[in-house]
């Protein structure tokens, strides 16, 4: 019987993560106004709920990982990523990252809500 394959993480470029936030800019500044005012704030509530959602999970799965944890360990809990084993890494760290993905779309949607709703 052969092993299942193992998956590979998904890792790319700086560069490119760079290249294509410079792009999704330059796309949510040249939307007229109104739609861009939508279309920022779509993105910035999904965001926000998406994000927020993988956080609460995020510290959940951390907690149970690593219980019990210090008073306080919620407020820098990316210090115990170092005492995470590799099979509580890949439980933890998804979460983690999601959560982070989260912040990035809150914070795009909010600067292109801004930036269209100046240009009312």
């Amino acid at each position: 019987m052969t092993p299942a394959p193992r998956l590979r993480s998904f890792v790319v470029a700086p560069e490119v993560l760079v290249a294509g936030g410079l792009v999704a800019t330059l796309v949510l500044w040249s939307l007229p106004s109104m739609l861009g005012v939508w279309v920022g704030g779509v993105l910035a509530l999904g965001s926000l709920v998406a994000g927020g959602l993988s956080g609460l999970v995020y510290h959940v799965q951390l907690h149970r990982a690593l219980a019990p944890l210090p008073a306080g360990w919620w407020w820098n809990p990316t210090r115990l990523h170092v005492r995470l084993d590799d099979a509580q890494r890949r439980r933890v760290m998804p979460w983690f990252f999601a959560g982070a993905c989260g912040f990035v779309g809150a914070m795009a949607g909010s600067i292109a809500f801004l930036s269209a709703a100046l240009r009312l």
